[in-house]
């Protein structure tokens, strides 16, 4: 199983994924838009992409300062 780790290329593919999770993408769309070379490396994006979004789900909502 290919596993994205963070030397420069993978690194680019982290930012752009997480730009798009925040986004409001699903990891299905991420996946589809952003390069892939295989299915192992299409599966480690997905992977990552869905843990992107579990963890922005997951964090409190944060109040906003009135002015």
């Amino acid at each position: 199983m290919a596993v994205l780790t963070p030397d420069g290329e993978t690194s680019a593919l982290h930012e752009a994924a997480y730009d798009l999770i925040a986004g409001g993408r699903s990891p299905d769309e991420v996946v589809e838009r952003l390069p892939a070379r295989g299915e192992e490396d299409d599966a480690a994006l997905w992977l990552y992409s869905w843990a992107v979004a579990q963890q922005l789900d997951e964090r409190p909502a944060v109040p906003r300062l009135s002015a």
